[in-house]
């Protein structure tokens, strides 16, 4: 099981289905085109070895007239290690139980999804009654408040309390300057620019922070905290991590703590 934000839901409705289900695998390397319904598998030896960044810019610039969503692996997903995640629209990340190794086990490389149809709607009315009844509790959550002003990096400080925050895998439940270093706080005071929401989301729980100039998307605090095993300055720390993060990331190979039991290369049994 695994989820994350991102358009692919909402381009695969508009591409006329309301799930995909890949069964068996492929000889070489390909990429999965759904569009409008019409869906074929296409050559990706020129994909592969690159990372998830690379690869959905070759595949956007490639469908530039349309709009569109790609999910793919980069070179973790590709050499099956255990924990490789699928990328969505670069910001988004299915990083649970190795899913981006299921889909390099099929030479699956990436699945591009454009469609412009019109989503059909059952009972419209209800429909609206129950956006605007999610949206209201939203607006009134003191929980989607706090994500909203720094993302999941809110829950450090609880995290660290009640000692659900993975440092070490685990082994070590408490350590208050973490909390300070990478919460809610030191992130909007140093490096917050602004927030990212996913599709049609009020709430925006990703931070977009500056780093060197540049930006990033920050992940959950259980993706930051394992790169950090000490902290001494706070800029500096979230920036070592977040810029770490990125390069994980980018591999699809979501940051696992140091000690994990997952961290196995490959596999050819994922």
């Amino acid at each position: 099981e695994a989820y994350s934000g991102g358009k692919a839901f909402l381009q695969l409705a508009r591409s006329g289905y309301d799930a995909l289900v890949i069964r068996g695998a492929l000889d070489v390397w390909h990429y999965l085109e759904i569009r409008n319904g019409s869906v074929r598998f296409k050559d990706a030896g020129a994909l592969t070895g690159k990372d998830s960044f690379e690869t959905e810019k070759i595949l956007r610039d490639e469908y530039a007239s349309e709009k569109s969503t790609v999910l793919t692996i980069g070179p973790a997903g590709e050499n099956r290690v255990k924990y490789a995640a699928i990328c969505n629209d670069k910001a988004n990340y299915l990083g649970r139980v190795g899913m981006g190794a299921v889909m390099g086990s099929k030479n699956l490389k990436a699945i591009i999804v454009a469609g412009n149809q019109p989503i059909p709607m059952t009972d419209k009315a209800s429909f609206k009654t129950a956006r605007k009844s999610a949206l209201e509790a939203a607006r009134e959550s003191i929980v989607a408040m706090s994500l909203n002003q720094v993302g999941t990096a809110a829950a450090m400080e609880i995290g660290m309390m009640t000692g659900d925050v993975p440092i070490k895998n685990w082994s070590v439940g408490l350590v208050d300057e973490l909390g300070d270093e990478l919460g809610r706080n030191t992130i909007a005071e140093t490096i917050l620019k602004k927030r990212k929401a996913c599709f049609a989301c009020p709430i925006a729980c990703k931070p977009v922070v500056n780093i060197n100039n540049g930006t990033c998307i920050t992940k959950p605090y259980d993706k930051i905290i394992p790169k950090c095993q000490k902290a001494n300055n706070s800029p500096f720390i979230l920036i070592a991590v977040f810029l770490l993060n990125t390069v994980l990331l980018r591999a699809n190979r979501t940051p696992r703590n140091k000690n994990s039991s997952n961290m196995g290369a490959s596999t050819k049994d994922p």
